[in-house]
C-alpha cells in the first residue's frame, strides 16, 4: 500500500533530494553558489530521518498497534466533531468577506484596485485556515466510509474556498493533505502513478495561472531564467518557472548567505509564525533576515528560523522536531484512527511544503494537530 511508502523518512529524503536535484540545474541566474555547508544540513538531516523512523518503528512492533475499522458510534463522533468545525469556519469566512467587501477572484473581474492581500482579517486567518484544512480532511475520510448529509454541498464550499480567495498557500495545503489521506490506503498500481503524474503536471499549470493572474503580469521570474539555448524553461508553461522558482530559490537563499552572519541564539525566529498577527505589530520592530538576498523572493525554506537562531546546528535540530513528529503521528494513524491520520497528513504536508518555507511552526498546524488529537482521544473511548 502507499502508506507504506508515504513514511516521514522516505517523504523527506525523496522531498529534498530533488531540490538538490534541481539546484544542480542551475536554470536560473540567482542560483549561484552551492554552500557545502548548507546542504551538509540536508545530509544529515536524511541520516536523522532513517534513525528516527527504525526507533518509532520499533517501538511500533513491541506495542503491535493493530488496525482498526472505524464503527458506526466512531463514525457519528468525528462527524459531529468535523461539523461543528465546519460551521465555524463558515462563520469566520462570512465575516472575513464582509470585512474585506468581496473575495479576490470577484475584485480581479470587475476591476477592483483591491487584491489578495486586501482579504480577511489577519489575526483570524490561523484559525480559519485550522478549521478549513481539518474539516476537508475528516470529510474525507468520512465520505471514503459512507456519505453524509449535505456532503456534496459542503465539499462543493471547501473546494471552491482557495479559488475564491487565489490563495495558493491554502490551495497546496489542502492538496497535499487531502491527497495522502485519499490514497494511504491503496495498493500501488501502474495507473495510479500516471493519474498521480497527470495531476502534477495539472497543479504546474493552475499554479502558474494563479501567479500570473494575481501579479501585474505573466511570468514575473523571467528575468531570471537563464538563456542557454536550450533551458527547458524558457519553453515550458510560465507555471513550470513558478514551481521551479519556488522549490529552489528558498534553500538557495540559506545557500548564498549561511557564513555570513551571526546566528541570533535566541527562539524568536523559530516561533515568530505562531504569534498572532495583532501582536507581532506590538512585539517586532525589524523584520529584516539575513537570508534574504532579493525582495521579491522573501522565503528562506523550512530551515530559515532555525539557522538564523542557531546556524547549521539549529537547522539539524529542526529538521529532527520536524522528523520526530511526523514519525509519531505516522505511527500512531496505523491503528485508523481518524484523528491520527488526519494528524499525520497534516505533518506529510508540512515535509513536502518544508522546501517553501517552515509550515510546522504555525499557528494552524499547531492547531490542526491539537484537533486531530482532541479528535483522537474522543474515538479512543468508543
Amino acid at each position: 500500500m502507499w502508506n507504506k511508502i508515504l513514511n516521514p523518512f522516505f517523504v523527506f529524503t525523496i522531498t529534498w533530494s530533488f531540490v538538490i536535484f534541481l539546484l544542480n540545474l542551475k536554470l536560473t541566474t540567482n542560483i549561484s553558489r552551492l554552500e557545502f555547508s548548507g546542504l551538509l544540513i540536508i545530509y544529515i538531516n536524511i541520516i536523522t530521518s532513517i534513525i528516527i523512523y527504525v526507533f518509532f518503528y520499533s517501538i511500533y512492533y513491541k506495542r503491535k498497534v493493530k488496525d482498526n475499522n472505524v464503527n458506526e458510534v466512531q463514525y457519528n463522533k468525528a462527524y459531529k466533531f468535523a461539523n461543528k468545525c465546519f460551521y465555524f469556519f463558515l462563520l469566520l469566512t462570512i465575516i472575513d468577506i464582509f470585512y474585506s467587501g468581496g473575495v479576490p477572484l470577484i475584485w480581479i473581474f470587475t476591476g477592483s484596485s483591491k487584491n489578495y492581500v486586501n482579504l480577511g482579517i489577519p489575526s483570524i486567518r490561523g484559525l480559519q485556515y485550522t478549521l478549513y484544512l481539518f474539516t476537508f480532511s475528516i470529510f474525507l475520510l468520512l465520505l471514503k466510509i459512507k456519505k453524509f448529509k449535505y456532503s456534496k454541498f459542503k465539499i462543493i464550499i471547501l473546494s471552491v474556498l482557495p479559488f475564491l480567495m487565489l490563495s495558493r498557500s491554502l490551495m497546496l495545503y489542502s492538496i497535499f493533505q487531502l491527497f495522502y489521506l485519499y490514497i494511504y490506503d491503496k495498493k500501488i498500481e501502474f495507473r495510479q502513478i500516471r493519474n498521480i503524474t497527470f495531476f502534477i503536471f495539472g497543479l504546474i499549470l493552475i499554479f502558474g495561472l494563479v501567479g500570473d493572474i494575481r501579479g501585474p503580469y505573466v511570468n514575473p521570474f523571467a528575468y531570471l531564467i537563464n538563456e542557454t539555448g536550450n533551458n527547458p524553461l524558457e519553453k515550458l508553461p510560465s507555471g513550470f518557472t513558478w514551481i521551479y522558482i519556488y522549490i529552489t530559490a528558498n534553500f538557495n537563499n540559506i545557500l548564498l548567505t549561511i557564513g555570513t552572519f551571526e546566528p541570533s541564539y535566541s527562539f524568536f525566529n523559530i516561533f515568530y509564525n505562531i504569534i498572532p498577527g495583532f501582536l507581532k505589530q506590538f512585539l517586532i520592530t525589524d523584520t529584516s533576515s539575513p537570508l534574504i538576498t532579493d525582495e521579491s523572493l522573501n522565503v528562506a525554506s523550512f530551515y530559515a528560523g532555525y539557522v538564523t537562531s542557531f546556524g547549521i546546528i539549529g537547522g539539524i535540530l529542526g529538521g529532527m522536531i520536524l522528523q520526530f513528529i511526523g514519525n509519531y503521528f505516522y505511527f500512531k494513524a496505523k491503528s485508523s484512527n481518524l484523528g491520527y491520520l488526519t494528524g499525520y497528513s497534516i505533518v506529510f504536508t508540512c515535509i513536502i511544503l518544508s522546501v517553501f518555507f517552515d509550515a510546522l511552526m504555525t499557528i494552524s498546524t499547531i492547531s490542526g494537530l491539537i484537533l486531530s488529537i482532541i479528535l483522537a482521544n474522543k474515538l479512543k473511548k468508543v
